[in-house]
């Protein structure tokens, strides 16, 4: 299968060691024959989706790739912080169900912003879209699941990038 993301530079990734790396930061990328190193997942997703040979995945205008990186840059921090102190932080049970309410605000936010498009950055599939698919779950846990009567828009939303997108497709087929 030929992902979205499909480019002769991507397909010769192997896993680097943190001796090039000091502060020990994951991920991190290295291009050995330049030396070219990066750290920080948006700047890798970037840097990927740049050089790959679909460019609808970054966007495909300037305010388009500002709203993928948006998505992004909300998913990775926001989202992530919060399910991070939820799942490896919070000791109590009021730990936790502070840190639910927190997400179910972000959720809504979400639900609320989907509810006049499709996509989160676009009228289209983007990589925003498949980055926080990938981590619906574990927000979904949080919160006490993500039902059709809690969240219509997210729920239609997954469910029309899980039938369109060969990325998100092939993460379902393999957990």
């Amino acid at each position: 299968m030929r992902y979205p993301l499909h480019s002769s530079k991507i397909s010769k990734i192997k896993l680097v060691t943190f001796t090039n790396f000091p502060l020990g930061k994951a991920p991190a990328y290295l291009e050995e024959e330049n030396n070219f190193k990066l750290t920080e997942f948006v700047a890798i997703a970037e840097y990927f989706l740049s050089i790959s040979d679909n460019k609808t995945y970054i966007g495909e205008n300037l305010k388009d790739k500002m709203q993928v990186l948006r998505w992004l840059s909300y998913a990775n921090q926001d989202l992530a912080d919060i399910a991070g102190q939820f799942f490896f932080v919070a000791k109590t049970d009021d730990e936790k169900a502070k840190l639910s309410a927190k997400m179910k605000d972000q959720l809504k936010f979400v639900e609320n912003e989907l509810s006049t498009r499709s996509f989160l950055a676009t009228n289209y599939i983007t990589f925003a879209d498949v980055y926080f698919f990938t981590s619906y779950k574990f927000y979904g846990a949080i919160v006490g699941g993500l039902t059709a009567d809690s969240y219509p828009n997210l729920t239609k939303w997954f469910e029309t990038v899980k039938e369109n997108d060969p990325i998100a497709k092939d993460i379902l087929a393999n957990m």
